[in-house]
């Protein structure tokens, strides 16, 4: 489904950046962990001020589950 897809694809991202090494300095610097929120075309909005609104309410609801997290905004919560 679409929904899968896309919260296969935005986890993807997700672990991809939290694996990321990186170096300033000489020194590693603690991982970098990212929250996504997603909201779909037209079962979340039909225009992009919804959607982006939806997808906002997503995003915080990933940091308020702790973080490094993808919330798709359809899903209940």
């Amino acid at each position: 489904s679409n929904l899968e897809n896309s919260k296969n694809k935005a986890e993807a991202i997700r672990s991809a950046i939290e694996k990321l090494k990186i170096t300033m300095g000489g020194m590693q610097l603690p991982p970098v962990t990212i929250s996504i929120g997603v909201a779909f075309y037209p079962a979340d909005g039909v225009d992009t001020v919804t959607l982006i609104k939806k997808a906002d309410e997503a995003l915080y609801r990933a940091k308020k589950k702790g973080r490094n997290k993808v919330v798709i905004y359809s899903v209940p919560h």
